[in-house]
């Protein structure tokens, strides 16, 4: 490789003074040492496609005649491996003619699809977004339409993943005293309204931040290597992490969706307390307690049903209830701090909503406490955390247990602190 290296510097040198005599003998010694590589078909791939690299960057005119022969050798070498035949076809792109480039591009295709077919758990995968990724980039929408519908089918037994666990000792004395703090009240409202008070799971930002770079520091090794996150539903790559900021967000992402997870344990056990130590409350009068300036009447009658679905033992019927009124709660908030929320038809195209996601975001400023925005949009909207908005809205999972429900009915608990009641007779603020 030095030698390899000394000849592609001075190929350079030889440009640099515009020397062609000069250059046409590091030309015939590049071509020399690539002949004797591919006749001897060494593994050592690095040499050959090294300086067949340096020659195909020259201009057109300075290229050797041989050289698209030498880089089809090197392809049917190397053809072992389909990372030096993409390197070849890379080459090759540049040398041929731009009709003959598509036909590359597509052989490119099929080679990491051939090679998915006959590949196993994630490396299988990995291999369909590989070809998925070149048919995309190269604009070959029906190779990347079939490689989607593939991608879709790989299940996650095909992945062949294992499960890593792990355990934490909590003191049962303190969770019960922490559980119990919630029902210590005279009435049910004031409960429901510590239940939303409570949090946000995972904490503030700036907090929570540090404490993601701090792991990320203290323990690096996981953070070091290209990681793939999957879909927990769908079984698909939904992003990779292969740079420190890559890396960070999907971290931080995992790390919320955690916390959620643990929060949705106690907050089970705090929604059975309530109905265990003040009976279940009427249904009217939680509708007039959900009613406030951000949710209207028939709103919070909806969600008054979601809970009462809850505690029957309901949660799926409950959760699909829930997720659209939650999202009215924040559509109204945000024409409460003068955001607009609709998209205004332009240049031919239809207008409509903004996403929910982007809502939350331009929200920020908006919550007493920026945790909340955070942790509504990765319970909501996150593709790389809970997402339950999307997960419901898109019928991607069977059933919502009792855990996400939770998380769902705290969400409504806590968005309806931020509304002031109204009085049920006049509908004047109380």
């Amino acid at each position: 490789m030095e030698a390899t290296e000394g000849l592609i510097r001075a190929l350079e040198l030889s440009q640099e003074l515009s020397d062609t005599e000069l250059m046409g003998v590091v030309v015939a010694q590049m071509l020399e040492v690539v002949a004797g590589e591919l006749a001897e078909r060494a593994d050592r791939p690095g040499i050959s496609f090294s300086l067949l690299r340096a020659l195909v960057d020259l201009r057109p005119a300075q290229r050797p005649s041989s050289l698209l022969a030498l880089v089809q050798q090197a392809e049917s070498v190397y053809g072992a491996d389909p990372h030096h035949v993409e390197s070849a076809m890379e080459l090759q792109v540049a040398l041929v003619a731009a009709d003959a480039r598509t036909e590359l591009r597509v052989r490119q295709v099929e080679l990491w699809r051939e090679r998915a077919r006959h590949a196993e758990g994630i490396l299988r995968t990995t291999f369909l977004e590989k070809a998925l990724d070149v048919a995309r980039t190269h604009a070959l929408s029906d190779l990347a339409r079939e490689l989607r519908v593939e991608l879709q089918a790989v299940t996650e037994e095909d992945l062949g993943l294992k499960a890593i666990s792990a355990e934490v000792q909590i003191d049962r004395a303190k969770l019960e005293q922490f559980h119990h703090a919630f029902v210590a009240f005279d009435t049910w409202q004031q409960s429901l309204a510590a239940f939303g008070a409570y949090g946000p799971p995972g904490g503030e930002p700036d907090a929570f931040e540090k404490a993601v770079e701090r792991q990320m520091r203290d323990h690096p090794i996981p953070y070091s290597v290209h990681k793939v996150v999957l879909d927990t539903d769908l079984g698909i790559p939904v992003f990779h992490a292969i740079d420190e900021a890559s890396h960070k967000l999907a971290a931080m992402a995992q790390s919320r969706w955690m916390s959620s997870r643990f929060w949705a344990i106690s907050a089970v056990a705090v929604l059975e307390r309530i109905e265990d130590h003040y009976g279940r409350p009427a249904h009217e009068e939680l509708t007039i307690w959900f009613t406030t300036d951000l949710i209207d009447e028939g709103t919070a009658e909806r969600i008054a049903r979601a809970f009462e679905l809850w505690w029957d033992d309901h949660p799926d019927e409950s959760a699909h209830l829930l997720v659209p009124r939650l999202e009215t709660a924040i559509r109204s908030l945000a024409r409460e701090a003068g955001l607009p929320i609709i998209r205004e038809p332009y240049a031919g195209k239809p207008g409509g909503v903004r996403p929910l996601g982007e809502l939350l975001h331009a929200l920020r400023p908006s919550f007493p406490l920026p945790g909340w925005p955070v942790h509504l949009y990765h319970l909501l909207s996150d593709p790389l955390s809970l997402n339950l908005r999307n997960v419901i809205a898109h019928g991607i999972r069977a059933r919502i247990e009792r855990t996400d429900a939770a998380l769902l009915l705290h969400a409504a608990a806590y968005l309806r602190t931020l509304g002031v009641e109204r009085a049920p007779d006049s509908g004047s603020d109380a």
